[in-house]
């Protein structure tokens, strides 16, 4: 990990930000709260509860994705940054992502794009030392971008060999064909006095400037190849420090029906009810036997007094004690039980820092079955 000074300190209009944000949530809230409201009808045939459930879920999404995007936003704006150096398997980087998103397609409908991953045969580039997590923002926003302004035809992403010490990423889509140029014209528009004509393309211009940013921090000059109306090109490129590690945990499907962890039990310390049952509803398809712990200290004790857990799940704000405190005195009884922390607080996750040294791994709210399988099944075996 290294601190740098950061190229991209942000000029920006506050206000106009919080008024679009304003905006954006009211807008998808009204969606949220109304057909939730509409899904309580006695009356209500099935066809209607899934076109509702699926308003409900998407609305939800655009939320989580605005935020996500402001929040990088605003955290670019520091004059220095935190940038990690660490292993990247780029296989299977790109194969989390096909599945996320073709999860995604899937759920709205969008039988029209197909997602197509190009990696090169070349196993000395099937990792590179980076900042996965800022490489793996980068790829999400032009991802979003491609499908968005696409109605069909494929959506290609993944990397090429560009040379000896280089590797060219790229996300090609045969949509309305904006450039690089283009959005961050847009995004000058967004964040002065004047406004753009669609949220749409604030949100697709907001998703380019941060990828390029992130780009930036982590090595990369993202650029654009557009033809309108015929589709775009965005890539990048990054040092092919590759690493020599091959030992990489398979993927994992996203309805977790082929997983059998019946003989597995693990231990989820977690305050707030709703999101415990909601990772227990996640886990019930496995067979996986799952206790409850409503705080730190509770989950503490229940741990000091079993037989044996597989696992632990750990949130971090919560009563009487928090995750770190609990984890640190966990590891004191046992020094080789996985915790994993859930949560929606995102420390620098720095291997010395004392508050995260006592954690296998982050998972990071909202939190998707594909993380969840992918990070349990490291320690499940």
């Amino acid at each position: 990990m290294k601190t740098i000074k950061n190229p991209y300190t942000n000029d920006f209009n506050k206000s106009m930000i919080i008024e679009f944000m304003t905006h954006q949530l009211r807008t998808s809230l009204n969606t949220i709260i109304g057909f939730s409201d509409l899904l309580n009808r006695k009356s209500l045939s099935e066809s209607s509860k899934k076109s509702y459930n699926e308003y409900v879920y998407h609305s939800s999404l655009n939320l989580l994705l605005l935020y996500n995007n402001l929040l990088d936003l605003i955290e670019q704006g520091k004059e220095t940054c935190m940038v990690m150096s660490e292993e990247c398997h780029l296989s299977k980087l790109l194969d989390e992502l096909q599945q996320k998103y073709s999860y995604e397609l899937e759920k709205s409908n969008q039988h029209g794009i197909q997602l197509k991953v190009h990696t090169p045969d070349l196993p000395k580039y099937s990792h590179i030392i980076t900042d996965e997590k800022k490489l793996r923002r980068v790829l999400e926003n032009l991802i979003e971008n491609a499908i968005g302004f696409s109605q069909d035809g494929t959506v290609e992403f993944g990397y090429m060999v560009e040379s000896p010490i280089k590797l060219r990423f790229y996300v090609k889509d045969k949509g309305v064909g904006f450039s690089l140029e283009k959005l961050e014209d847009l995004f000058k528009l967004f964040i002065s006095k004047n406004k753009t004509l669609d949220v749409s393309f604030d949100l697709a211009a907001l998703r380019a400037v941060v990828a390029k940013q992130f780009a930036g921090l982590i090595g990369g000059d993202l650029q654009s190849d557009s033809v309108l109306t015929k589709g775009s090109t965005f890539y990048f490129s990054l040092p092919a420090q590759e690493d020599k590690k091959t030992d990489v945990k398979e993927l994992h499907d996203l309805s977790g029906e082929n997983k059998n962890w019946a003989d597995y039990s693990i231990l989820i310390a977690e305050d707030v009810e709703t999101n415990f049952r909601l990772l227990q509803e996640l886990l019930s398809p496995t067979g996986i036997k799952v206790t409850w712990a409503k705080n730190g200290k509770e989950a503490v004790d229940i741990f000091s007094g079993s037989d044996k857990f597989d696992a632990i799940l750990m949130d971090i704000i919560m009563p009487e004690m928090d995750g770190f405190e609990a984890a640190e005195k966990i590891r004191k009884i046992s020094s080789t039980v996985p915790i994993i922390a859930q949560t929606a607080f995102t420390p620098d996750e720095d291997d010395t820092d004392p508050l995260v040294i006592n954690f296998n791994e982050f998972l990071i709210k909202p939190i998707w079955w594909h993380d969840l399988a992918n990070s349990l099944s490291k320690y499940l075996v």
